[in-house]
């Protein structure tokens, strides 16, 4: 079995995180001499084994769904790690996040990643809330997340500014929506200037 084989298989629909992470360990072990790789705690470990399996392979094997589904998985493992914490756990008398909330921000994670909106990355404040963000020049958002399943948002764009509480089982509350849209919209646009430009780059060398 090659290297596409493994990754195709580490990277198929409906494969866990613990899955995902485990083959890409394999594949270093495999193709690279790291030992330090096994030893590791799995976030590291996965974040080398894509850095080692992007430099070696760099024609195409992995996808930018492929690197969505790996950020996905170390955004889980990090808001699965304030199951760790305990009160006073920065310093200051921080308050310990509860488990509802910690969850609560793992599911609307997955909203976010099943819609196909630009990933958030995971915070959690002295008061012990879990939450969720995007901060962008153009854009900043914050998700929070309560014990008694409701959620908070603040979000600001070019189009306006919201603050909004809702119950979780709305999901993702429309003026939320309509921003993330917007945002993944704009990276898409931006991505595609940065490969145009890289391909007339390239090719102006090439002649």
């Amino acid at each position: 079995m090659g290297v596409t084989d493994i990754l195709a298989g580490a990277l198929a629909v409906g494969g866990s995180c613990a899955d995902t992470e485990s083959s890409f360990t394999k594949v270093l072990a495999t193709y690279h001499s790291v030992p330090t790789v096994a030893a590791a705690p799995v976030p590291s470990a996965t974040v080398r084994a894509i850095s080692a399996v992007s430099s070696e392979f760099s024609g195409g094997v992995l996808t930018s769904q492929d690197n969505n589904k790996l950020s996905l998985c170390k955004i889980e493992r990090e808001l699965e790690s304030y199951l760790q914490l305990e009160d006073g756990w920065d310093g200051y008398g921080g308050e310990a996040p509860s488990k509802d909330s910690v969850f609560a921000a793992i599911g609307f994670l997955k909203k976010v990643k099943e819609s196909g909106y630009k990933l958030p990355k995971p915070m959690v404040s002295g008061d012990g809330e879990v939450g969720l963000y995007w901060d962008y020049a153009d854009c900043y958002i914050d998700v929070g997340f309560e014990e008694l399943g409701e959620m908070t948002f603040y979000a600001k764009d070019s189009y306006g500014e919201w603050g909004e509480d809702h119950p979780l089982s709305v999901g993702i509350p429309h003026h939320l929506r309509e921003v993330l849209i917007r945002l993944s919209q704009l990276s898409i646009y931006r991505r595609s200037i940065d490969e145009s430009f890289l391909t007339i780059t390239t090719g102006s060398r090439a002649a």
